[in-house]
């Protein structure tokens, strides 16, 4: 979750390694790897408003469109909410014992 918050964006390029393994874990295929990744490396040459807060920051991607109606972060966009909407638990794994 650290590669996704905002401070962890501004630092794409000790983050790059992880975002790869995320990306590999949640089953994306190398052709969207390699655009996450691309979307990531220029993702700090845009003007964000909201730099501060990772939900604001995510959501102001997620909604982000270009003069032609597309949004250019979709991939990268999408896996961030992904993770950052995954349900945390805090509850103890337990072995079953045999």
């Amino acid at each position: 979750m650290s590669v996704f918050n905002v401070g962890g964006t501004w630092r794409m390029l000790r983050t790059l390694e992880k975002l790869k393994k995320i990306t590999k874990l949640l089953g994306y295929s190398p052709v969207d790897i390699d655009k996450i990744i691309q979307q990531w490396r220029v993702i700090h040459l845009s003007k964000w408003n909201e730099k501060n807060n990772t939900v604001g920051f995510w959501s102001e991607v997620w909604q982000f469109r270009d003069a032609a109606g597309f949004n250019p972060f979709q991939e990268l966009a999408q896996v961030a909410v992904s993770v950052l909407t995954l349900p945390h638990s805090n509850a103890d794994c337990v072995q079953k014992q045999t």
